[in-house]
């Protein structure tokens, strides 16, 4: 018997697959699903990753799973195994050499997929492969990338654009304090530039107004965390501050999440360099309200 769970705390998951050589690295994610196997002590975290080729039609979905504490906390040397689910039969794609308790690990779970779960997973290969064909289709002229022009990320893997610049989408949604806020993240593509900063526009909705209003401009550095640019500032210092971390608090994983972000643009300019370099060789590998400025408040 199976059971699948969402696991209410974070829990540090690696960046790589145990065995893949790489240090070890983590990311706190929240809202994971646990899938709980009644022959074994501890649960598997879940990741769930498609196909990256934009021309590809594959139709199925790379399920790994790693043994984890109840906690959440990672274990030195877990149990893990991994297999590629077809969308279509439901059924493992490409059998590898396992052992005999990871194989049945693997046949418990595809014996107990509810239609709920292939309906969850065909959305979410739908939603994938669309972001990586809007991104295939994200041009930009060489000489605006080379210095360093900012672009927002639901600009290049975004359905409509973004909401700075006319579109009806924010990298992140949160609430405060009985406010929607959203932010919209901008990234440097060039990949010669190694400046790993991303700038955060912050905004509010003012249901008075129906309108988007700003309220600062942040820049996060991952080496030397987050300030303020206090050039372009519509609410205190100290308010910003406090917006920041309220939003870093209340999903610890997006801190994660800018840096994966931050490498996939890269990617997208490396990807648009190489096309340039090389015309008609196209190779790619990625790892609706109105807004309103209102005025400026004093910085403390």
């Amino acid at each position: 018997m199976m059971t699948i769970e969402k696991f209410k705390g974070t829990v540090r998951v690696p960046r790589s697959s145990p065995g893949e050589g790489a240090e070890d690295e983590y990311d706190e994610r929240k809202g994971l699903p646990l899938v709980r196997f009644d022959s074994y002590r501890n649960p598997f975290v879940m990741l769930e990753r498609s196909c990256t080729n934009p021309g590809c039609n594959c139709n199925e979905v790379s399920l790994s799973f790693t043994e984890i504490e109840n906690s959440g906390k990672p274990i030195p040397d877990p149990t893990w195994f991994s297999f590629c689910l077809d969308l279509n039969t439901w059924k493992e794609k490409r059998i590898p050499e396992r052992s005999k308790i990871s194989q049945g690990f693997v046949d418990e779970f595809i014996n107990n997929l509810t239609d709920e779960m292939k309906t969850r997973f065909k959305k979410d290969y739908a939603s994938s492969k669309q972001r990586v064909r809007n991104a295939a289709r994200f041009k930009m002229p060489i000489d605006e990338i080379e210095k360093g022009t900012l672009v927002s990320y639901m600009n290049v893997f975004g359905n409509t654009g973004s909401i700075l610049t006319g579109g009806k989408e924010a990298g992140f949604g949160f609430e405060n304090k009985g406010k929607e806020h959203f932010i919209d993240d901008l990234y440097c593509i060039n990949p010669r530039c190694k400046c790993e900063t991303v700038q955060l526009v912050f905004l509010t909705y003012d249901e008075e107004k129906n309108a988007l209003i700003d309220l600062f401009l942040g820049i996060f550095s991952f080496k030397k965390g987050f300030t303020v640019d206090e050039e372009d500032i519509f609410c205190t210092k100290k308010e910003a501050l406090k917006i920041f971390a309220d939003w870093k608090k209340s999903e610890p994983e997006n801190i994660g999440l800018l840096k994966h972000r931050y490498e996939e643009m890269k990617a997208i300019g490396q990807r648009i360099l190489s096309e340039d370099d090389n015309p008609g060789k196209v190779k790619m590998k990625i790892p609706g309200k109105k807004r309103t400025k209102k005025k400026k408040k004093g910085k403390k």
